[in-house]
């Protein structure tokens, strides 16, 4: 994951979901697009509970959590403050979003209503981690340029390969390499390779 400032994810995301229109149109898509409105706030949440203000040498107390409970009510998305999420983050309809603490989206990934991309609790004697997450992490980790379509449950562990598709509804519980067309429960790669 890089490393993007606030001001560059801000830019990139307004540019991918609002090209070529100017930013006084900004205030009416933030009040009125849910998806967008999320997206911002996120970041927003993100910004502050990471920025060291002092006296506190830490986040401001309680303001990013603020911004994310805001968000919930606002938006109908959960989307983690602890979550890492690079540039071009695009929720064309928000409603029923849930991106959990320790999931890492790459650049340009677009997702649909009613997403869940979340931890899957191991038991200890367990099969090792899938093959591209770290062996530390109980999170999802997706790809640049994924496509994750409504209703879509990514669980556990797994890496989902760049410029994928991830067909609507899938249950997916393990990894996928690049360019793969994700359906099902539990979900397959049919794209043919």
């Amino acid at each position: 994951m890089r490393n993007t400032s606030f001001l560059e994810c801000f830019t990139i995301d307004y540019g991918r979901r609002f090209p070529g229109m100017t930013f006084k149109d900004y205030l009416w898509h933030f009040l009125f697009d849910a998806g967008y409105k999320a997206v911002v706030l996120y970041r927003l949440s993100r910004y502050f509970s990471s920025k060291k203000f002092p006296p506190f040498n830490k986040g401001v107390p309680f303001l990013h959590r603020a911004i994310f409970m805001w968000s919930i009510k606002s938006t109908a998305c959960e989307i983690s403050y602890n979550a890492e999420i690079e540039e071009g983050f695009w929720i064309p309809h928000s409603t029923g979003i849930v991106v959990g603490a320790g999931v890492k989206i790459g650049r340009d990934v677009t997702m649909y209503s009613n997403v869940t991309l979340g931890a899957r609790e191991r038991r200890a004697d367990a099969e090792p981690v899938s093959q591209g997450a770290s062996a530390g992490t109980r999170y999802p980790v997706i790809g640049d340029n994924v496509i994750i379509y409504t209703g879509v449950r990514i669980l556990g562990p797994v890496t989902i390969g760049e410029g994928s598709v991830v067909g609507a509804n899938a249950v997916v519980l393990s990894s996928f390499p690049a360019d793969s067309v994700i359906v099902g429960v539990p979900a397959r790669d049919v794209s043919g390779r």
